[in-house]
């Protein structure tokens, strides 16, 4: 029995299929193993990962001493560009600075229906001092507006 060229190349392609093979075969295994390990430890680590309520910054009680910022001369002004805005001021009457504080407020139609918001903010009102806010209002056709509070 003699072994001939194309028998040998044949070999070698066997071989190198089989060689694929079990390569596809240990990749498609580990990364079977490696999900179940991701989603054991998932599930493991973070029981609780699912819809646990969460508060917004009006549901949390300010536990600072500060007295609220005071919120004055409040108006609708339409822009130049035809859109309106909620102007006025907040003032600072304490000797420390807020950060981050925000002004929010509730539109509503003629039938009090609420139509939209309207909010604006500053990362700094020193200590003693006013900012000037300007609220954009996302709906034009709104009758009246309520300040929903001072965030800060």
């Amino acid at each position: 029995m003699s072994i001939t060229k194309q028998d040998i190349e044949l070999q070698r392609e066997q071989a190198q299929e089989d060689i694929t093979l079990d390569n596809i075969r240990k990749w498609f295994i580990t990364g079977i193993i490696t999900i179940t390990v991701l989603i054991v430890f998932c599930v493991g680590v973070f029981p609780k990962a699912h819809f646990e309520p969460s508060y917004t910054s009006w549901d949390i009680p300010h536990t600072e001493d500060k007295p609220d910022p005071v919120v004055s001369d409040l108006k609708i002004v339409t822009t130049k560009y035809g859109s309106k805005n909620i102007v006025g001021f907040v003032s600072n009457t304490t000797d420390a600075a807020y950060s981050l504080i925000s002004v929010s407020f509730t539109l509503y139609d003629a039938d009090s229906n609420v139509i939209g918001s309207a909010s604006d903010m500053t990362s700094l009102l020193p200590a003693g001092e006013k900012w000037k806010f300007s609220a954009y209002c996302f709906k034009d056709n709104f009758s009246f507006a309520r300040l929903v509070g001072v965030n800060y």
